[in-house]
């Protein structure tokens, strides 16, 4: 007790013995590092501590270093065996069973019998190697994961869509909410009051999964050797699928709505250079649906060359990053998003119109090879002269005689029917 002494002073607060292990308790976390750091010495001999007790981090060896990894926000309802087996998936090694947080007193912190809802357990310390991700999906709840070492997130990445401004995100913005398409605050896009307000003409919102061009429109699609129930379960599927991650591809391809296909669809990890693939991906399942899906197809058609498509969904990427009101009424220019969805869907109503027209063309010609002035009539083949050759009268006598015998063969006189009747 007095060497713990020489290096925390009075914040040291109890000395326990537990079996054949001593517990230190000090009453700041800065004592606890110097103890770490230094060690105690006993007489002669230099004492390690650790900061963890071997014997709740399931090591064989007190000297085999563990981590500690907390997991915030999963429900008492979902059992410590699920979140074992998906830490397993995520290739963790744990050498502890997972065990219950409690809150401890505020004034003496010390455990109370109330439990504060995390989760903790112990591992290797090779998981500092591959981390962890910050949030996981158990049982299908989105939960957080906490532990020493953990890489930080790389703050440019984040982008707030209430201040418009990079390094967070909107549930942790505390700026001043700005219209997104003037950057200034005291109104919303769409509104007279903005300067970037327009009244747009000529556009085809895409929005609702009632709308045929939108990826959430329920329809059978066949791809990449799947059979899918909408667009969007098709590209959610095959970006699973590219991500080495084929059981949530399955889940996925069995969600009931397009909806479900999406949130499943957060599991996913992809890799960094999934941008370069996504747009080529989403080309494929376009592709197909034009060919599969009529109401597709004939939506894209009845959509005038002079028209814009949009796509009205918050997406920065695919959509307009607007509602569908917001977008009709702001400058194309001053979108936030950058409608990749609506310029690809334009591309393929080009196509599809190219091809009609193509049709039309060989229809038409086929056609006038059958009317018009341009048909040649038919002619009637005259008959070929046959050479006469001189008969005489006693022939002809002969041969109509000779056809009368023939005649006689077949047929038969009134006597000899009279004789057969008797």
């Amino acid at each position: 007790m007095q060497a713990s002494k020489t290096i925390v002073g009075s914040c040291l607060q109890c000395v326990q013995l537990d079996r054949d292990l001593w517990r230190i308790y000090v009453t700041n976390n800065e004592s606890k590092i110097k103890l770490l750091a230094n060690g105690i010495a006993l007489g002669d001999q230099h004492i390690q501590l650790f900061q963890h007790n071997p014997y709740s981090t399931g090591v064989k060896d007190v000297d085999d270093d563990v981590i500690k990894v907390t997991v915030k926000g999963l429900p008492l309802s979902v059992s410590n065996e699920a979140l074992k087996a998906q830490i397993i998936d995520l290739g963790v090694k744990p050498t502890s069973d997972v065990k219950y947080g409690r809150i401890r007193h505020p004034e003496t912190k010390q455990l109370l019998d109330c439990l504060n809802g995390d989760r903790y357990f112990y591992c290797e310390k090779s998981i500092q190697a591959s981390p962890l991700p910050r949030v996981i999906h158990c049982a299908g709840i989105r939960c957080r994961v906490f532990l020493f070492g953990q890489p930080t997130i790389n703050r440019d990445d984040l982008f707030c869509t209430n201040c418009m401004q990079s390094g967070h995100v909107r549930s942790r913005c505390r700026n001043e909410t700005v219209c997104k398409a003037c950057k200034k605050s005291g109104h919303v896009a769409g509104q007279p009051a903005c300067s970037e307000y327009e009244q747009v003409k000529n556009i085809n919102i895409v929005y609702g999964s009632e709308c045929a061009l939108s990826n959430f429109y329920e329809c059978s699609i066949k791809a990449f050797g799947v059979t899918h129930r909408s667009a969007e379960h098709a590209y959610q599927y095959a970006k699973a699928i590219a991500c080495g991650q084929p059981e949530i591809a399955h889940q996925i391809n069995n969600a009931q709505n397009a909806i479900g296909a999406r949130k499943i669809s957060k599991l996913i990890k992809p890799p960094k250079d999934w941008e370069k693939l996504n747009t080529d991906v989403m080309k494929t399942v376009v592709s197909e649906k034009s060919k599969q899906v009529k109401e597709f197809s004939d939506a894209l058609l009845d959509i005038p060359e002079s028209s814009m498509i949009v796509e009205a969904t918050h997406d920065l990427f695919w959509g307009s990053g607007l509602t569908s009101e917001q977008t009709s009424n702001t400058k194309c220019d001053s979108w936030p998003g950058s409608n990749e969805m609506g310029l690809l869907l334009c591309d393929v109503a080009k196509q599809l119109r190219a091809k009609s027209k193509d049709f039309q063309i060989v229809t038409t010609s086929r056609s006038t090879r059958h009317s018009g002035s341009n048909v040649r009539k038919p002619t009637k083949r005259k008959p070929a002269k046959t050479p006469v050759k001189s008969v005489k009268s006693s022939d002809v006598i002969t041969r109509s005689s000779s056809l009368r015998m023939r005649a006689s063969d077949f047929l038969l006189s009134d006597s000899d029917t009279n004789r057969t009747a008797e």
